[in-house]
């Protein structure tokens, strides 16, 4: 779920009847989420088809004793001690140029030929790396290392039964090292070897009986094969080995996931949990969390989490979670406190800011995200996103000049982002400059002619230019690109009633708007409308007393209330609906005049300043389900 779903904008200056205003950029901080986690916390990575493996032993080149007792000439020893400092370093290139240089001085040295390997390797050069491995070998035919990054390149490159040969030749040269029989069994794993791959796993058990490390290996092994009962009992008999390692839980769990047994999962789960101590518990928390919330048991995943909070309020990954759920939950404050607490301890990382400004524009406090997203303007000079939000919240204040320089400098980094367009056209549709809306909106057509949101807020302009024929167009364009575009649906097909045209198509479209989103008060709305307009008042008003209790503060869908009752010779109740109404939005003249017209008497005068009750600018993010809409209404622009 993201922050909130998609809606047509209730602001009285955007919004007509039941039709949605225009849409802006929008970034939901669930997605945020998700790349602050991957920046911060790898933890938060999601487990593959078996969980990583113990690390093997190191299969980097290692100085082996006729290395230690050879003599190479002093200028190999420099360029070879330089090498590694700058390989410890991270300084890959320099870290190559000296390794070559030493080998031009010293050709025969297994040393220099693996660590030319490794670095090619790491740089997913294989068929390069197998070539200096190779020398090395011929040099030294049972040189381990050279041994395993052949196989390891090989295997890389396609070639898993070439690689086999070198692993099996690594067991011959050294068959005391138990990595190299896991990593072994699970090459003859890849390959459909399984019973070779068993019986490679057995002999490293064999070596050492009360390895949970071997047990664990087969484990993957007999769940590769399909023998889930064997492999359950591997994976128990590791984890009777050595509580603490944290393999055979992921990989047991795991399982149990995919043979439908999640109760057995959150069991396992919790247990290994519960045990306590020094040990390695994210990726179990984790994916506890994730099962719970599959089961649609929030609660129990945030008991998970404040625990994980409460024994260490510094773990960022456990906050991350939480204010995602929380978020979920639409308990905005609890996700803030969270999500400060890591951007504190990163305060640097703009995507962190990003989220939390879009939060704060979720609770209203528009100030603070304008800060913030003046920081990370600051901190990320080349990112357009920032510079945009600024423009939309400057542009909803209706500060046009300051709005539209924001724009521009975000048009100087990247012009053609169909987001630069959209947001100066909703810039333009603040300050009532429906021209410019529309050649701003128009000119991002050009450049983006399949996206959406701009052929609909175009729509919407054309709409307040009174051109019915183009709005017309511009909807359809939408619903040729996007079939399921729910605002344009609801849109054409509350204008379509509201002018009583085409009123057997209006219902129809709105009745697929509302089969996408069967709970939108403003939906609802736009159907009991189109139902008034065809006089089926009973039918209006079952649909637009439901529209209430969706939406009981909204003035349009109480004006239509009020309509419908006063068609139903109950004028009390049109009276206190209109009454409703005019609260909400004490400036609607039209309404005033049809309440004094109704025989109601004067109208309640305007409030100093305006309604009180009228909405301000809230964020919206893209509707959950992976719906393809990058786009919020244009009262309430969401954070990027």
């Amino acid at each position: 779920m993201t922050m909130r779903q998609l809606q047509r904008a209730d602001d009285h200056t955007n919004r007509i009847g039941g039709k949605p205003g225009p849409f802006l950029p929008s970034c939901s901080p669930c997605v945020l989420f998700l790349a602050c986690v991957a920046l911060i916390v790898s933890g938060c990575a999601a487990l593959s088809r078996h969980p990583a493996a113990p690390a093997p032993a190191d299969t980097a080149a290692h100085v082996m004793p006729e290395e230690s007792i050879r003599t190479a000439p002093a200028e190999a020893y420099q360029h070879a001690l330089v090498a590694m400092i700058a390989e410890r370093n991270g300084d890959t290139k320099h870290a190559m140029e000296e390794y070559l240089a030493a080998l031009a001085v010293d050709e025969q040295s297994v040393f220099l030929h693996t660590h030319v390997a490794e670095l090619l390797l790491r740089q997913g050069q294989l068929q390069e790396a197998v070539t200096y491995a190779k020398r090395a070998l011929s040099i030294n035919p049972n040189h381990v290392p050279s041994l395993l990054l052949i196989s390891s390149a090989l295997a890389g490159i396609g070639r898993p039964e070439e690689a086999v040969g070198y692993l099996e030749a690594a067991v011959r040269a050294d068959p005391g090292r138990l990595d190299l029989y896991y990593n072994l069994g699970l090459l003859y794993t890849n390959v459909k070897q399984f019973d070779r791959a068993r019986a490679t796993i057995r002999r490293a058990i064999e070596r050492d009986p009360e390895s949970p490390v071997g047990f664990y290996y087969l484990g993957r092994v007999e769940s590769e094969a399909g023998d889930d009962r064997a492999a359950i009992k591997a994976y128990e008999t590791a984890r009777t080995l050595d509580i603490d390692f944290v393999h055979p839980t992921l990989a047991l769990g795991e399982l149990y996931e995919q043979r439908g047994q999640a109760d057995k999962a959150i069991a396992l789960y919790q247990s290994y949990l519960d045990q306590g101590g020094e040990r390695q518990t994210a990726e179990v928390r984790n994916r506890l969390v994730q099962l719970h919330l599959r089961q649609k048991a929030p609660d129990k995943a945030l008991a998970v989490l404040d625990a994980a909070v409460q024994e260490d309020p510094q773990d960022l990954e456990a906050r991350l979670r939480r204010g995602l759920i929380l978020i979920d939950l639409h308990e905005y404050d609890k996700a803030i406190q969270d999500i400060t607490v890591v951007s504190n301890a990163h305060p640097n990382d703009h995507r962190l800011l990003g989220y939390l400004a879009a939060l704060y524009e979720e609770t209203k406090n528009f100030d603070r995200a304008m800060v913030l997203y003046e920081r990370m303007t600051t901190l990320a000079p080349d990112n357009p996103e920032p510079l945009l939000r600024l423009g939309a919240l400057y542009g909803h204040r209706k500060e046009t000049a300051r709005a539209l320089s924001y724009v521009d400098r975000a048009a100087r980094i990247d012009n053609q982002l169909a987001d630069v367009y959209l947001v100066k056209g909703y810039i333009y549709i603040e300050s009532e400059q429906y021209e410019a809306a529309a050649k701003a909106l128009d000119a991002g057509i050009a450049v983006h002619p399949e996206h959406a949101d701009l052929h609909f807020n175009l729509g919407t302009v054309y709409d307040k230019l009174n051109r019915f024929d183009d709005l017309v167009t511009q909807m359809a364009a939408v619903l040729k690109i996007d079939p399921k575009h729910a605002n344009a649906l609801n849109y054409l097909g509350y204008t379509y009633a509201d002018r009583g045209v085409r009123l057997d198509e209006a219902v129809d479209l709105i009745k697929r708007a509302l089969s996408i989103k069967p709970d939108e008060g403003a939906f609802v709305d736009s159907l009991g409308w189109a139902y008034y307009k065809l006089g089926r008042t009973g039918e209006a008003l079952k649909e637009l007393q439901r529209a209430i209790q969706l939406m009981p503060d909204d003035a349009v869908i109480q004006e239509h209330l009020g309509e419908v009752y006063l068609k139903s010779q109950r004028p009390d109740e049109a009276k206190a609906a209109w009454l409703k109404s005019l609260s909400l939005d004490p400036t609607n003249q039209k309404l005033r005049s049809r309440f004094e017209a109704a025989g109601f008497g004067a109208a309640p005068e305007s409030p100093p300043g305006g309604a009180a009750g009228t909405p301000d600018m809230k964020p919206k993010t893209p509707a959950a389900n992976g719906q393809k809409e990058t786009a919020v209404s244009a009262q309430s622009p969401s954070g990027i």
